[in-house]
């Protein structure tokens, strides 16, 4: 991505949030399914605070590991493109 706010997307590390939000919303489901009342429209809830709260969690503690490593980044190939 290029540009400023492909800067700033890339520094949420978006595929590693995708797979932590898979896991958090299958736990939601399964723990639902499993306490007996289905999938009801709490789940749906549920599920979109799990999303919102996950993306700034993970995407805010990413952002702060890049800054805090950006004097060793450019030293290493795989992490040399970072953002900061």
């Amino acid at each position: 991505m290029s540009g400023k706010i492909g800067s700033y997307i890339t520094l949420t590390k978006p595929k590693v949030v995708i797979l932590l939000q898979i896991t958090g919303i299958l736990a939601v489901i399964s723990h639902d399914l499993l306490e007996g009342g289905g999938l009801t429209k709490d789940t749906a809830g549920t599920i979109i605070v799990v999303l919102i709260g996950g993306f700034l969690t993970a995407g805010g503690a990413n952002s702060i590991n890049m800054w805090y490593d950006r004097d060793i980044d450019p030293l290493m190939t795989r992490t040399s493109g970072r953002p900061i």
